[in-house]
């Protein structure tokens, strides 16, 4: 019988957000060629990353509604760590979009 040990919900969305932030920084060093390359590009790949994150309550609500088995399964792993996974990509995609910007500060 395997032992079963409870962790705070505090805790458990702080390892998936390290593990999002982890997946989108192993994503960007690996891909180097994926994603925008235009600061224009990027200020956009940052809106549809917002803009997911707002919808997200409207998915769970339509995922809660077609009483899917395994609802908080589906919900935790299989939308919140890709939707924080693209947040922080997009994030790490603007911030390399900007630093390649012409006039930036170095």
């Amino acid at each position: 019988m395997p032992l079963v040990t409870p962790i705070p919900a505090p805790a458990f969305i702080a390892c998936m957000l390290v593990a999002a932030v982890l997946l989108a920084a192993w994503t960007l060093v690996r891909f180097d060629g994926l994603g925008p390359r235009s600061l224009t590009g990027g200020f956009f790949a940052m809106l549809a990353a917002f803009a997911l994150i707002a919808a997200v309550p409207a998915i769970i609500d339509g995922i809660v509604a077609a009483r899917i088995p395994g609802t908080k399964e589906l919900v935790v792993f299989g939308l919140g760590l890709p939707v924080f996974t693209y947040f922080f990509l997009a994030g790490g995609w603007f911030m390399r979009s900007l630093m390649r910007f012409p006039g930036h500060f170095s």
